[in-house]
């Protein structure tokens, strides 16, 4: 039984410890997730967003990871933003809930280049359920006693370069402190992860603008993590891409402004490895829709 606990946890963070960090693929829609240093960065005209995540992994797997997120951001002042994150993660016996504050101070650096920096507070709470598991042994003592590490504090920072072409790079730590359940930690083991994200904007042909970006996420005594996008958006009617993640998943993305306020992003990825023969898929859906249109 202490295996499949262990394996939920995998299925969490995708790597090998838990991972209290949402995983979601459409971070080029919403960036905020990994880093407060993107708050009160809003797109196109507005002084303001809303954007809504749902990530529905390894669609067919009993107890497969879900993760729902919704982040609202505002431009309060041209150089100070704020925004607030409400994300929630669930694989199998485990939930993780948390909340989060944002602060972002934006300063021009020379003629091209600015930079945003950012600082969060954030409450967040870890529960695993056993009710719901069927164990081979019910006397195994690893399973008598649900864990909760109750509503713990943290805080984050970020900082995020900009260039006046659209090219960025940007590093930042969305939690800091780690979590565990105390003496009935079991197989549990958090670490706080530094997320280092980079892209460039490129106009390929009249009509074409391609975006390409990575992101890296690294922690001590964990094996380095990364993945690759590149989407192309179309005469600003539609977007499409390609994702990979390294040694995890790959698929595509569609995008759809339906004006300029509403746009629709959907993700499909299908995993690499053991998992891919039987057809698992994993789908995203995103919704952003922005509004206080910035004064002329």
């Amino acid at each position: 039984m202490r295996n499949i606990i262990i394996l939920f946890f995998l299925l969490g963070g995708q790597i090998a410890s838990a991972q209290i960090e949402s995983m979601y693929s459409m971070y080029q829609i919403n960036p905020l997730v990994s880093s407060p240093a993107f708050s009160g960065i809003i797109s196109r005209d507005a002084k303001g967003e809303f954007v809504a995540i749902n990530r529905q992994q390894w669609i067919g797997v009993q107890g497969s990871p879900r993760t729902s997120i919704l982040t609202a951001n505002y431009q309060l002042k041209p150089k100070i933003g704020i925004a607030g994150i409400f994300a929630s993660d669930q694989a199998g016996p485990l939930r993780i809930t948390s909340l989060s504050g944002d602060l972002a101070y934006s300063v021009l650096l020379n003629e091209d280049w600015k930079m945003n920096g950012g600082l969060r507070l954030s409450m967040s709470s870890v529960y695993i359920d056993y009710a719901g598991l069927t164990a081979t042994d019910p006397n195994d003592p690893y399973i008598q006693i649900n864990k909760s590490t109750g509503l713990k504090p943290n805080t984050g920072w970020g900082l995020h370069f900009a260039h006046r072409s659209g090219s960025f790079i940007s590093v930042s730590q969305p939690r800091v402190l780690t979590y565990d359940f105390g003496n009935l930690s079991g197989a549990f083991k958090d670490v706080a992860y530094y997320y280092l994200q980079a892209g460039i904007f490129v106009q390929a042909a009249p009509g074409i603008i391609l975006r390409s970006s990575a992101m890296l996420r690294m922690a001590s005594s964990v094996p380095l993590n990364w993945d690759l996008n590149l989407l192309a958006n179309l005469s600003e009617k539609i977007d499409v891409g390609v994702i990979y993640r390294d040694k995890i998943s790959y698929g595509a993305r569609l995008g759809v402004p339906f004006s300029k306020k509403v746009y629709m992003g959907y993700t499909v990825e299908f995993p690499l490895a053991k998992l891919n023969p039987i057809g698992i898929q994993t789908h995203e859906l995103a919704l952003k829709l922005s509004l206080f249109e910035k004064q002329k």
